[in-house]
């Protein structure tokens, strides 16, 4: 098919008889081919710690009713099982299908959770819920540890080989499996420093949230990250609901007005007067609600309250696997399709009344994304580097003429290599923190070069650190006078988790020694310098957090997660798309001929705009207009 389409084009005849040319096609016969997004089932294992730390951290014992959202949404043909752990590990409930069944059983099991006393063996809770590491599995697995960050047995020595073996063999083996490891710490908890690189080394979310109620929108990020199940477009306070929807549920968090809906026949629905079908959820901090088999038409929230409504039925918005964290220079593109059931829609009548969007969504407000439409009912999102680093959100869309589908997925866009250089005494010291979990960190290595005054370069090996953190210490004995022009750049080299070989190296950066303060340098995928950045006086030392005789993790602070064994995302490539038969040379005769009648009449379709009225709104806004 696209060879003779490029005929056509070679041979100069307009787009609009291009587009009535591929239309006629969809009528000669094509071999089915399956679809290239084929959602894996979610199996999500949630480990509770349970010692004193914990209980403190927690009192109110707020962290599994917090949970209950993501249990309450899990999809009844997936898997899960619920542990907690102390002083030893115990099974709550057994691991098995998340029917009706199982999900009571664990909100039943997880509000009250008892204190098992001061050590942690957080080793010993990873091994008990992640027994099948290796075997192969069609699941996706997921394990969420919630609790403090600590990590002591009491044996200060044990410890230390503890976090070794969970940081490097553990995490490795993980990765290796697909197993993606999340962590949520309380708050006022401490990180012992082996839950941010572990969860790093996965491809997992790291969230350490700032108060109780934050509990709450941790498990709703975790959701879209583990089941992301597809959500109905709430617009100006109404959604849309299609005829045949199995179910939808409501959550809101936070000290909103009370949740009221109107239904299409006009019945209000409120806590206290749910109506037929509908189960309401009253808990601490939040509400949920769920309503079977609902009725088709506009439903609408009553005065200012509103919540996220997600959708259970046959159609579903499936997106590409997106890395829980990208890096600058990486960002490619993402792929969606809608599906019924197990079958992807590709038939483009149907689609072709569609409308999709895409948009990025931060804390300084969002950006649209153009959207293209390929073959067999494929729309891809071209991502963009124009964005800072920290969190962001991919809001991805689809509206039908009776129903609307939409996918949210939280992301951190971060840089994989951090450089803090100070000066130590004489010397002149070097922190760079790796972050990338597509590579194995036990094959990583690294070297720094460096050239004073314009001289020949030298090389000096790193000193590796657990948790992706490595020392280079340039000696007072190469550094010359005060005032010296210093150039340093960094060399990573290794192997990825399928054991290709990697490297890295970043530009070279410039200090001047002795330092008055320390600098801190990023860098993205490509070892591009991002910016530069001067410590304030009295800053944290990064040799504070790197003691000799324990493990760090060179915590940074901020929420964050690092992304799948892939630095790349998941996209449907050009030879997954099924190509259609060729055309008999009369069909395209035929064609051309049609081209002299049509052109003329087709000419305001080759007028019309090429990106959505929102995408030439934001770029009008932001062009740079002349003085």
């Amino acid at each position: 098919m696209r060879k003779w389409l490029s005929l056509l084009k070679t041979l100069n005849i307009a787009p609009g008889v291009l587009a009535l040319v591929y239309l006629v096609a969809m009528f000669v016969p094509a071999h089915a081919a399956q679809s290239p997004l084929v959602s894996a089932v979610p199996d999500v294992r949630l480990l509770f710690e349970v010692s004193n730390a914990a209980s403190t951290a927690d009192p109110e014992q707020v962290r599994g009713e917090a949970a209950s959202l993501l249990v309450k949404l899990l999809p009844d043909d997936g898997r899960g099982g619920v542990w907690v752990y102390g002083d030893h590990v115990s099974r709550l409930v057994d691991h098995g299908r998340t029917d009706i069944f199982w999900k009571r059983l664990a909100i039943v099991h997880t509000r009250s959770l008892e204190s098992q006393g001061d050590t942690v063996d957080l080793g010993a809770a990873l091994a008990a819920a992640a027994w099948d590491a290796d075997e192969d599995t069609r699941l996706q697995r997921h394990i969420i540890v919630v609790g403090s960050g600590r990590f002591s047995s009491g044996d200060t020595a044990a410890d230390v080989s503890r976090r070794d073996q969970l940081l490097n063999t553990t995490a490795s083996q993980f990765a290796a499996a697909g197993i993606h490891v999340h962590a949520v710490v309380l708050p006022g908890a401490s990180d012992s420093g082996v839950l941010r690189p572990l969860a790093e080394r996965t491809g997992g979310l790291y969230l350490k949230v700032r108060s109780i109620t934050d509990l709450h929108k941790a498990f709703e990020n975790l959701l879209n990250r583990t089941a992301a199940p597809p959500l109905l477009r709430v617009r100006e306070g109404a959604f849309m609901v299609e005829p045949g929807l199995g179910e939808m549920t409501l959550w809101r968090s936070g000290d909103e007005p009370d949740l009221e809906l109107i239904d299409p026949s006009g019945i209000l629905h409120t806590r206290t007067l749910p109506g037929a079908n509908v189960h309401w959820h009253d808990a601490r901090g939040y509400d949920v609600v769920t309503i079977v088999e609902p009725e088709a038409g506009r439903w609408q929230f009553k005065g200012e309250s509103s919540a996220r409504v997600y959708a259970f039925g046959e159609l579903a918005l499936r997106v590409a696997e997106v890395p829980a964290t990208l890096f600058p220079g990486y960002f490619n593109q993402v792929d969606f399709m809608l599906f019924a059931g197990a079958e992807a829609i590709t038939d483009e009548s149907f689609l072709g009344m569609t409308r999709a969007d895409a948009r990025l969504v931060g804390e300084a407000g969002s950006l649209p994304l153009f959207v293209e439409r390929l073959p067999a009912g494929i729309f891809r999102i071209r991502l963009t580097d124009a964005i800072s680093g920290g969190n962001w959100t991919l809001e991805v869309g689809l509206d039908g003429p009776t129903f609307s589908r939409e996918v949210s997925i939280p992301f951190v866009l971060a840089n994989p290599v951090e450089v803090s250089v100070l000066q130590d005494g004489k010397d002149l010291v070097a922190f760079a923190k790796f972050a990338n979990a597509s590579v194995d960190p036990r094959s990583l290595q690294a070297t720094v070069q460096v050239r004073v005054d314009s001289g020949a370069r030298q090389s000096f090996p790193g000193t590796p650190f657990p948790g992706g953190l490595w020392q280079i210490v340039v000696p007072d004995t190469v550094l010359q006078d005060s005032g010296s022009d210093v150039e340093i750049a960094f060399s990573f080299f290794g192997r990825y988790q399928n054991q290709s070989p990697f490297e890295l190296h970043t530009e070279a950066l410039k200090v001047v020694a002795p330092l008055a303060a320390e600098q801190t340098f990023r860098f993205d995928a490509k070892g591009r310098a991002l910016e530069i950045k001067a410590a304030t006086p009295g800053g944290v030392d990064p040799r504070a957090s790197v003691p000799s005789s324990s493990v760090s993790g060179a915590e940074s602070g901020a929420a964050d997660a690092h992304n799948t064994p892939a630095n790349e995302l998941a996209v449907a490539r050009s030879a997954d798309v099924p190509q259609e038969s060729e055309l008999p040379i009369w069909f395209v005769a035929a064609a051309s001929v049609l081209n002299l009648l049509v052109a003329v009449g087709l000419g305001w379709f080759l007028s019309r705009p090429r990106i959505p009225l929102e995408l030439q709104a934001w770029i009008d806004e932001n062009t740079p207009q002349p003085a």
